[in-house]
């Protein structure tokens, strides 16, 4: 550590004199780094100068202007009270933002989408097809079954009735694509979670943070138990359940869970909605980040 804080503005060459100087005497004890500190206003192009005369020594040159910064910032808030006679007014605000996680561009989901497609049609052609072509002794067994439920057996349709079927099946999965690629994306894409700390020496109450990720959708994170095949081409699907089984909320959180989060034409928020709130740390949003 070198220092120089001579009273008043000092030329170039007295800065280099002492700096110079100290580096001398600081490589006599090789060290892995020098740390100049100085109240003088040192140029971007006056550090570049002086750093290139010291040869294969590491050196962080805190002028004026550095150290000004440093000592702007929350955590020093004693510093400045205790030696530069600084009132610090209000308590400030000193927040910590970790993000654990990464976001993830989905591609390949047009291939997908008609593959998945591909196999229904062609499924469903085959099973008309079927249908038209099968025996009278089947024909009236469906008929059978259909008169003990009171119903008419339904005709076999029609190839051009399949086609149509075949159609709207297509227009209703291209005006719901998004909701396929965020259940496909919430499903194999490891979920997002971040830790929100106060490193300032203050309780912090009622206070509402709101993060923001720009260009960024997000997805809800499910769990592999959650996959139905019947989703990837409609995401409003439920399955019926058996007699032998009832529904299970399994989406447990804490009581007055702070974090909400919602996709807004710029992005993806995050924060707590209610304003009424304490944010803690370890805070886990289930999302998956998704679409660029």
């Amino acid at each position: 550590m070198a220092v120089y804080f001579p009273h008043g503005e000092k030329p170039l060459s007295e800065v280099k004199a002492k700096f110079t100087s100290d580096i001398d005497a600081a490589k006599k004890h090789e060290p892995k780094g020098v740390a100049f500190v100085t109240n003088q206003e040192v140029t971007l192009g006056e550090r570049k100068e002086l750093i290139g005369l010291v040869g294969d020594v590491d050196v962080v040159i805190f002028h004026m202007e550095k150290v000004a910064a440093l000592l702007d910032q929350p955590s020093m808030v004693g510093v400045r009270q205790q030696f530069l006679g600084i009132d610090p007014g209000s308590v400030p605000l000193n927040l910590q933002l970790k993000i654990g996680g990464a976001g993830y561009l989905a591609v390949d989901g047009d291939e997908l989408r008609e593959g998945l497609l591909e196999v229904e049609d062609e499924s469903d052609r085959e099973t008309a097809e079927s249908r038209r072509a099968a025996p009278p002794s089947e024909t009236h067994r469906f008929g059978a079954l259909a008169g003990i439920l009171n119903q008419e057996p339904p005709p076999a349709p029609t190839p051009e009735e399949v086609e149509t079927a075949i159609t709207q099946r297509r227009d209703r999965v291209e005006k719901v694509r998004w909701s396929i690629e965020d259940y496909i994306i919430g499903l194999t894409c490891p979920a997002l979670h971040f830790t929100i700390t106060n490193v300032a020496e203050s309780f912090l109450h009622d206070l509402r943070v709101v993060i923001n990720f720009a260009g960024t959708h997000g997805a809800e994170k499910l769990q592999a138990d959650d996959f139905e095949h019947e989703k990837l081409l409609d995401p409003d699907y439920e399955r019926p359940l058996s007699i032998y089984e009832s529904t299970v909320y399994t989406d447990f959180k804490p009581k007055d869970y702070p974090v909400e989060w919602k996709n807004e034409d710029a992005g993806l928020e995050v924060g707590d909605d209610s304003q009424d709130h304490l944010i803690k740390a370890e805070d886990r949003l289930t999302v998956a980040m998704a679409r660029q």
